[in-house]
């Protein structure tokens, strides 16, 4: 499971966020404030922090990235920043 905060107009054009090892998609809460008028955005927990699952163990980098490209296809997004 991979936790998402989501806010701005479903029409408007997408910005995804992706944060730093040892944090959480919460860190954006700020900057999506100033920016959801315009942008629809979505910030990802990568998997082992924030709201997201929680493994035993993370196999490797690439396996948090094909989690987190997992979680866009979930969303049905197809064109972001």
């Amino acid at each position: 499971q991979i936790h998402c905060r989501a806010a701005g107009p479903a029409n408007a054009p997408t910005i995804l966020f992706f944060h730093q090892t040892a944090s959480s998609g919460r860190m954006f809460e700020g900057v999506i404030a100033r920016l959801s008028d315009r942008f629809r955005c979505y910030a990802f927990d990568t998997p082992g922090f924030g709201q997201s699952c929680q493994p035993d163990s993370i196999p490797s980098v690439a396996w948090l990235g094909e989690r987190l490209v997992d979680g866009i296809d979930a969303l049905g997004l197809e064109r972001f920043v």
